[in-house]
């Protein structure tokens, strides 16, 4: 949208200034429009390497369910609100990918992995283990009574 809106200013200027009637002043002022036009494509061009071509750059979901655009719009905010991260559309690629292949290609487990994530504050993708996709903490068993043993008095 932006370089359409610089295209038609500079289309319009040229429009204006192609009008002018000939003159000494008038070829300064082509001369100049012609360099600006120029530096300004040049700065364009350098721009777009840093703002991504979202028809380039556009991301498949590995499930085409609401619900998983849905967790994984959650975790990309969640990524940037926590830890000022922004996935650029390679990295998200790669991690939509892992995902995928992590969860045994299965949209319920890629779900519970991100609620993981989420909740357990990660910023990376990995496979959990058991004990923590259950929320328990490793230690968290339900502690063993100790018979305690006690000599009486006058046993021997």
């Amino acid at each position: 949208m932006l370089v359409e809106s610089v295209q038609k200013l500079i289309d319009d200027d040229a429009v204006v200034i192609n009008g002018l009637r000939n003159g000494p002043d008038v070829g300064k002022i082509r001369k100049t429009f012609q360099n600006n036009v120029k530096i300004l494509n040049k700065q364009m061009t350098e721009f777009s390497v840093f703002v991504p071509d979202p028809e380039r750059d556009e991301i498949k979901m590995p499930f085409d369910s609401v619900e998983f655009k849905e967790a994984w719009d959650d975790y990309k905010e969640f990524l940037l609100d926590v830890f000022g991260i922004v996935l650029v559309p390679v990295e998200e690629r790669r991690r939509l990918k892992k995902l995928y292949k992590i969860s045994g290609k299965d949209e319920a487990t890629a779900l519970e992995f991100i609620d993981f994530y989420i909740t357990s504050r990660y910023k990376s993708i990995f496979v959990p283990k058991d004990f923590q996709m259950n929320n328990d903490e490793p230690g968290d068993e339900i502690p063993v009574k100790d018979e305690t043993f006690t000599l009486k008095r006058n046993t021997i």
